[in-house]
């Protein structure tokens, strides 16, 4: 959601620097007004429904209810123990890690969900379901599936009574031996305000919502076919413990210095004695500019606390995302030219609600020509990559992880045309996790940007993937699940944006249990919405929408919508209906291939009547 214009930040960064919305291309959405346990192990790529060629349908063969493995269609279960990595999956990420559902593992704690309630704590769990620790020694129990040295946990503890966090602990088990405790937080968790609330840390305002973060630590070899034990043990003190998910990775070896890298420790950083690194790091980068070098970041944790770190024409590297990590309140790169290229390492903020006059981005400023983010975790920030304050193209964010922000986790703003984002995995973002926003205020047209091969899972505040205005952009081959408040996928002519032009593309994506309630409405799956102006020219093929909250598809605006092909599209087990035309919408749309199963509250409605008109085509089914 978008909400602040680029332009509101003058003083700070001439176009949204990770300040976003307020709910569009960045945040709140300003469109106001208007379930089982099936296996013990989800890979992040079971949520697919197959790559399916151009112009094949793609049914789907069963409606997943909430809690549910989402196995893809064709019966990819999943690999096998020792049966080494998955294949690519046919639609998403490649992770480079098996995830477990808390609910599908063995437990003592009690089971909560299947809820799709605001202000629940299933309701934001993956599956819409989760284990709650309460008592010392209640724990959940799986086996490994493959070899793997690390474990993230998906969590939720209590909040300190007048707000701002409370600390705890979770032990960690291999086969009986202990191995760890993962330190567990609120501190970045427990936003109050309702459905629309970001920016406020006081119980009293009420509304509580997102409940989870995580914690993550390199364990020690856990074998294939091992006992992985999670206890609530006597020192920890908190009230529950809720468990959401579990990853386990085998993480590679860190990586060594390049031979052409200046190492920022040379420049005066030191890892791990709470001192500002910033002005070393800036002064590495200066120096390695000028010698044409890299700069290198070693195992370690650095902290900048002074102000945003300066980048252009250079390439910043670590040892690996779990070895490599620059952290504080102004852990921030912001670039200031061209080539800006990132990779191999970790930033992680400080930052606790949204402050939409603060630019908490862990990357700003527009991107230039030539550079690029790989292999980068990033949480705890308000954005991950906001693209601002001066023209970028052909950006390349690849490998990348978004997790536990406060509004979107790339967002690509002010013409940022050319660029691709792939690979990548977002959860837990407070505002879109991938979005293009052309804002009219700010600068020139966003054009052929692509979303390609990223899944997305529990935005706690707007979409997975959003598209406001520009030409030619695209979102393909990626997944989405369990959107708590708003759609899945969304294109939409607000918050000041540019025209829609050419085609604006949405193929082989599936969104599983997407589309949710804010500021008063039932928002679809995938939805297009004329807000500002008319829109036109749109492309949804070979789309799979499984046990979607309302809607399927859901059109909507006071201003028209034309040029809609809707083709191979699915549907299975809408809350409400298949599609959706709101009374407002007008316009125009073909449908081939369009097929629902399973609505509760039937096929379709057009509340609009005769003012959209949808041609139809051979193979609608059901609606």
């Amino acid at each position: 959601m978008v909400g602040l214009s680029c332009l509101a930040l003058a003083g700070l960064l001439a176009c949204g620097d990770g300040s976003v919305e307020g709910d569009g291309p960045s945040e709140g959405h300003d469109d106001a007004a208007p379930t089982s346990d099936v296996g013990l192990e989800t890979s992040v790529g079971d949520l697919d429904a197959g790559r399916l060629p151009d112009g094949a349908p793609s049914p789907i063969d069963a409606v997943t209810p909430d809690g549910a493995d989402t196995k893809s269609p064709g019966g990819d279960t999943g690999p096998s123990i020792d049966a080494g990595p998955a294949p690519h999956p046919a639609r998403g990420a490649a992770l480079p890690y098996d995830e477990y559902e808390a609910e599908s593992a063995t437990t003592t704690g009690t089971l909560l969900g299947p809820s799709r309630v605001f202000g629940d704590l299933a309701t934001e769990a993956s599956g819409r379901r989760a284990v709650k620790l309460t008592s010392s020694g209640n724990a959940l129990h799986f086996t490994s599936k493959h070899v793997a040295n690390s474990i993230v946990v998906r969590y939720a503890i209590p909040d300190a009574p007048g707000g701002g966090g409370l600390s705890g602990s979770l032990a960690i088990y291999v086969d009986g031996v202990h191995r760890t405790d993962l330190a567990l937080t609120s501190k970045y968790a427990w936003i109050y305000g309702g459905e629309s609330g970001s920016s406020s840390n006081d119980p009293k305002t009420g509304g509580a919502h997102h409940f989870y973060d995580e914690s993550r630590a390199l364990v020690g070899e856990i074998p294939a076919g091992a006992t992985v034990e999670l206890r609530k043990e006597a020192k920890d003190t908190s009230e529950f413990i809720v468990v959401d998910l579990v990853d386990l990775e085998e993480v590679a070896p860190a990586l060594a210095m390049p031979a052409d890298a200046f190492s920022i420790v040379d420049y005066g950083a030191k890892a791990g004695d709470g001192a500002d690194d910033g002005p070393a790091i800036e002064k590495c980068i200066v120096a390695a500019r000028g010698a044409g070098k890299s700069v290198f970041i070693p195992s370690g944790t650095f902290e900048s606390t002074s102000g945003a770190i300066d980048v252009q024409g250079v390439s910043i590297g670590g040892a690996g995302m779990w070895y490599s990590e620059l952290r504080g309140f102004f852990a921030r790169f912001r670039c200031t030219g061209n080539g800006c290229r990132y990779r191999d390492f970790a930033v992680t903020g400080e930052t606790t609600l949204r402050d939409d006059g603060s630019p908490e981005s862990a990357f700003l400023g527009g991107a230039g020509t030539g550079s690029s983010l790989t292999n980068i975790w990033v949480e705890h920030e308000k954005t991950g990559y906001w693209v601002g304050d001066s023209p970028t193209d052909g950006l390349l964010i690849h490998g990348c992880r978004f997790r536990d922000l406060f509004a979107d986790g790339v967002n690509l703003c002010n013409g940022a045309s050319h660029s691709i984002v792939e690979e990548s995995h977002a959860r837990n973002t407070g505002d879109d996790a991938f979005a293009s926003w052309s804002p009219t205020s700010s600068g020139g047209v966003n054009v052929g940007n692509v979303f390609r091969w990223n899944t997305v899972q529990l935005p706690w505040r707007a979409n997975c993937y959003a598209i406001y205005g520009g030409q030619d952009n695209r979102i393909e081959d990626s997944t989405c699940a369990d959107v708590v408040e708003y759609p899945g996928v969304l294109l939409a002519q607000q918050f000041g944006s540019h025209a829609f032009a050419g085609t604006t593309s949405v193929a082989r994506v599936t969104l599983t249990r997407a589309g949710g309630p804010m500021y008063g409405q039932q928002h679809g799956a995938l939805k297009l919405q004329a807000f500002d102006t008319s829109m036109r020219g749109f492309s949804v093929r070979d789309v799979d929408i499984v046990d979607a909250t309302f809607s399927g598809i859901h059109l909507q605006g006071k201003d028209a919508i034309d040029g809609l092909t809707l083709e191979n599209v699915n549907i299975g087990g809408a809350g409400t209906f298949g599609v959706f035309i709101d009374g407002d919408a007008h316009g125009t749309a073909t449908a081939t291939n369009v097929v629902v199963t399973g609505a509760a509250s039937g096929g379709s409605k057009n509340a609009a009547g005769g003012a959209f008109v949808i041609t139809r085509g051979a193979g609608n089914v059901g609606w």
